[in-house]
């Protein structure tokens, strides 16, 4: 006769239920469960020390260099996007990275070279590039900390950019290449922000030791000239040598000089006619420059600034703001044109239309540090920039002059060193050549005499029919 489980386990329950158990097996019982117990304990005991060793060990890392010369895990994350970003963007470039980089952020052909010398990868060497890019750092002191062995993560921390400004970078470069079309760039990397450059192709009608002769443009070749061939250093006796063989082409970067010569900073010679740019020059008659960008950048100390207009040392141009202006600031995050003070350093990124420089944003990299204000606070001078309009009246030794403004209200305008001294075209001008007479619109501080400390002086024209009747506003 067959059974199937169910009744093999009703029969033996029926068999076991009557039956007491002793005293040795309620023992055994308990040891078990005891020793159960004792095991259960020791292992989540070792679990908890795992699991504090773990955090103890990101909490620390996150804040001391763990990792040695990679810095803390932070930056160790950084570091590592930042590079999955440059490699992406080695392969996205094709030929050249460094290069097609380097004309992309308007670095200067120096700078390129010097990274295209170092022992860098290409990945590293577009990386390098970025990061002096926006942090305004020489290329050559972002190259000698990689050198010490440093990972990225721990120089971007030092040169304070984030890994969000790598992106923005990496991103304009990508649409830099995506107009351009991929593949490599023979026109050389040039910062245009003062008109003075001038990059032209096609083929050498004229060579000498002294002068080339390129889409109708006479170059002089100086000392400091760079002459390529192939991406190596060719002399004027080579070109010349090959000039008796055939035909020859080159790519020339120069820079206008005084005398209205234009000295070549970059000469690359090529076999063949450069295909794309068939014209052999970018018409540009503001200016004459050739494949620049009208996305601009600019860093330097806040000179001048109101709620419309932005003036930094070294760029010469007013730069306008408005209310698509978007404002950052270490330490505060996004905020507003009013944030932006005298004396600040800031980066900013702007569009040139015509001879209009408009910011786009503008990054203070001054920390935001919130002062306690006192109703007693002494203001001994004015911080607000206000603008006058008038005629020089009278000029002194001291670097004061004298402007009847509105009203004909004669006030003393004090130059000091910052003062910026210029004409309508944003030209420089010096103290000396001011003369009475000349119309003039005035950015300034009033003091606590009551004279106005000269932010920016603008010449209007150069003589004034009635000097008495400046017209103005204050």
């Amino acid at each position: 006769m067959e059974h199937n489980d169910r009744e093999y386990t009703d029969m033996l329950n029926n068999e076991l239920k009557d039956i007491e158990p002793g005293a040795g097996l309620h023992s055994k019982v308990r040891d078990g469960i005891a020793r159960n117990v004792v095991h259960m304990r020791r292992r989540n005991t070792a679990l908890g020390a795992v699991v504090i060793a773990v955090i103890l060990t990101m909490g620390l890392s996150a804040v001391t260099p763990v990792f040695g010369r990679n810095g803390t895990l932070p930056q160790v994350i950084t570091a590592m996007a930042a590079e999955r970003q440059a490699k992406k963007m080695s392969k996205t470039l094709g030929k050249s990275p460094v290069e097609q980089t380097g004309t992309a952020l308007q670095t200067s052909v120096t700078t390129v070279q010097t990274v295209s010398d170092s022992a860098l990868s290409e990945t590293d060497g577009v990386l390098a590039l970025v990061i002096a890019n926006k942090t305004g750092t020489p290329v050559a002191d972002v190259l000698k900390l990689r050198a010490t062995g440093l990972g990225w993560g721990r120089i971007m921390a030092q040169l304070n950019v984030s890994g969000r400004d790598i992106g923005k970078a990496m991103s304009q470069v990508k649409a830099a290449a995506a107009t351009k079309g991929k593949g490599e760039n023979s026109k050389p990397a040039v910062s245009n922000t003062d008109g003075n450059k001038i990059v032209v192709n096609g083929e050498i009608t004229g060579f000498s030791t002294t002068l080339i002769t390129v889409a109708a443009k006479t170059f002089v070749i100086g000392s400091t000239t760079q002459l390529k061939y192939q991406g190596k250093a060719i002399t004027p006796a080579d070109i010349a040598a090959k000039l008796l063989t055939g035909k020859l082409y080159a790519t020339v970067q120069g820079t206008k000089q005084v005398d209205t010569s234009i000295l070549a900073n970059v000469i690359i010679v090529q076999d063949i006619a450069e295909q794309t740019n068939p014209s052999n020059e970018q018409a540009n008659p503001s200016n004459e420059q050739a494949a620049v960008s009208n996305e601009q950048q600019a860093r330097g100390k806040v000179t001048v600034v109101s709620p419309t207009v932005l003036h930094i040392d070294g760029f010469a141009n007013d730069i306008i703001l408005n209310a698509d202006t978007k404002v950052e600031q270490v330490g505060a995050g996004t905020t507003n044109i009013a944030a932006i003070k005298v004396g600040q350093t800031v980066q900013v990124h702007m569009i040139l239309s015509g001879t209009t420089y408009t910011a786009q944003q503008v990054h203070i990299e001054d920390a935001y540090v919130k002062t306690a204000t006192t109703a007693n606070e002494d203001q001994t001078t004015n911080s607000a920039v206000t603008t006058w309009q008038g005629t020089i009246a009278a000029i002194f030794p001291d670097n004061s002059i004298t402007v009847t403004t509105d009203a004909n209200s004669l006030l003393v305008f004090r130059i000091t060193a910052t003062s910026v001294l210029q004409n309508t075209s944003h030209k420089v001008l010096l103290f000396a050549t001011l003369t009475a007479g000349q119309k003039v619109t005035i950015m300034g501080r009033t003091l606590t005499d009551n004279s106005v400390e000269v932010v920016k002086l603008t010449v209007t024209t150069s003589t004034s029919v009635n000097p008495g009747k400046g017209k103005g506003k204050h």
